[in-house]
């Protein structure tokens, strides 16, 4: 989500613009703000991962136990 995108200090211009859309599970389709991307670490490795930023609420983080 976009919020969590400023969150953690980045702006529009650090994302690359997409004209891509994501099919939601209302089947809605919601657009693509950019995409970004970011080196993850995992276990002992670390992986380029692509974000795609969109302006949605993050309602699944209640699945994660998470506020």
């Amino acid at each position: 989500p976009v919020k969590t995108f400023y969150a953690i200090g980045l702006r529009p211009i650090d994302f690359t613009p997409t004209a891509q859309a994501v099919r939601a599970f209302d089947n809605t389709s919601r657009d693509v703000m950019g995409t970004f991307k970011n080196n993850i670490l995992i276990g002992l490795f670390e992986h380029e991962v692509e974000f795609h930023v969109m302006d949605v609420l993050a309602i699944f983080n209640l699945l994660l136990e998470r506020p």
